[in-house]
């Protein structure tokens, strides 16, 4: 008896954590570039957020036109929403190139005036799916943002043309990106992008799982192109996955799913980092705290660790007596008063 109510109590846990998880996006698109201007990643931003709030998206980040500031500031809002179990989705429209096979989104006013250039001002995918691999969510990824000739004809010819592969995908993830690898994509003739807009019809359409709705959003990209433009996509994702489930069905949640039990014969050693803080959160010596920032310059308290390090000192020079400094236009007289001081008190022994 008491097996079976475990049985349920672990059943009905597992189905409310999955019907529960918090889906989350990130929305971008930027139209207005100096170089090369675009029609509809603006419009494209606008009606895959509007979509996306109508599904139970919560929050939808939407930011367009942005600057590489702007774009990163949004990033930062947007994986501190995440935890793990959530759903994470990121859409891109806009101009993107790659270099060395790595892919970066251009903001526009990006001011790139050489190939160099690209690494430092513009937003590489990998910061954007390394946030997500941290969060451990299961992720879509939506890139449409292979339009041509996105940095003028002189240095695009320097250039690869659409996107490269993704190397290192984080596990539970699919990336769908609107055209073929090393293809442009159609900025469309409408009020969108020819993937997007081809998206959007399957968008708000309940209970489809995400690997039939973008077959069939391919489908469609590729008849309307009469074959020019052809999707593709990447997936870690082997269970059924629902962008919109019906009726609040629980969706995938690859994280759990995926992860190895632990053993049953050998503990799990404690985490290093997380014993270390422990040690320490509630000291006063400032030095413990240097410790962990030189030990762990990638940890999780990293910044609260300089925070702490730097209060404490503070708190130390505000505490300890300042002696006043001796103006040297006096200071032989300052000597002189001293030694009368010192040769009194022996007079007094």
């Amino acid at each position: 008896m008491k097996r079976n109510l475990l049985i349920l109590f672990v059943l009905l846990f597992c189905l409310t954590g999955a019907a529960s998880a918090k889906r989350c996006a990130l929305v971008i698109g930027n139209s207005l570039y100096r170089e090369a201007p675009l029609n509809n990643p603006g419009n494209d931003a606008d009606d895959i957020a509007r979509a996306l709030d109508e599904i139970g998206f919560d929050p939808v980040i939407k930011i367009t036109n942005a600057t590489l500031k702007q774009m990163e500031n949004a990033l930062n809002r947007f994986s501190r929403q995440l935890n793990i179990g959530d759903i994470a989705f990121f859409y891109y429209a806009g101009h993107a190139v790659q270099i060395d096979g790595l892919n970066y989104l251009l903001p526009i006013r990006h001011q790139v005036a050489s190939q160099s250039d690209v690494k430092f001002k513009a937003m590489n995918l990998g910061m954007v799916l390394g946030r997500m691999q941290d969060a451990r969510t299961t992720n879509v990824i939506i890139l449409d943002a292979c339009r041509d000739n996105p940095l003028g004809r002189g240095l695009s010819r320097s250039i690869k043309k659409g996107l490269a592969a993704v190397q290192d995908k984080p596990l539970g993830s699919i990336i769908v990106y609107a055209t073929a690898q090393g293809r442009t994509a159609a900025d469309g003739e409408g009020r969108n992008g020819l993937f997007t807009g081809a998206f959007l019809n399957y968008l708000r359409q309940p209970d489809l799982e995400i690997n039939t709705l973008f077959r069939r959003v391919g489908k469609d990209v590729q008849k309307l192109s009469d074959g020019r433009q052809i999707p593709w996509a990447e997936s870690s994702i082997y269970d059924d996955f629902y962008l919109f489930p019906k009726n609040g069905a629980p969706v995938s949640r690859p994280h759990e799913r995926y992860a190895l039990p632990p053993s049953k014969t050998t503990p799990q050693k404690p985490d290093k980092e997380i014993v270390f803080w422990q040690s320490i959160r509630d000291s006063s010596d400032p030095a413990l705290f240097d410790a962990y920032i030189k030990k762990f310059p990638n940890g999780t308290f990293y910044e609260l660790a300089i925070i702490k390090k730097d209060r404490l000192i503070n708190q130390q020079q505000a505490a300890s007596p300042q002696r006043k400094p001796v103006p040297q236009a006096g200071l032989s007289a300052w000597y002189d008063f001293q030694a009368i001081k010192d040769l009194s008190k022996i007079g007094q022994k």
